[in-house]
């Protein structure tokens, strides 16, 4: 999963960075874009926490692993944030 989720990544990158200051990233990071793609994340998280883990927790590791990818890919633009600074 990880391979092919870095392959994707890959062949979807712009050519070009887009970020080249800290405001064109505050600019990025509060844009209403991303507070919603972090919202459904976050959301999406609690979720599977309160509803899914108990139940399918102990069956399958999965469960675990996409709550660490998805708070862990809000994780890497949180400290990239805080690198800028």
């Amino acid at each position: 999963m990880c391979i092919v989720g870095s392959i994707v990544i890959v062949i979807n990158a712009p050519e070009q960075s887009s970020v080249n200051s800290i405001q064109d990233m505050k600019r990025f990071i509060i844009s209403p874009g991303f507070l919603s793609y972090a919202g459904v994340v976050v959301l999406g998280c609690i979720g599977v926490v309160v509803w899914v883990a108990p139940k399918y927790g102990n069956k399958s590791m999965m469960v675990y692993i996409s709550i660490c990818s998805l708070i862990g890919g809000l994780r890497f633009v949180c400290r990239s944030w805080g690198t800028m600074t």
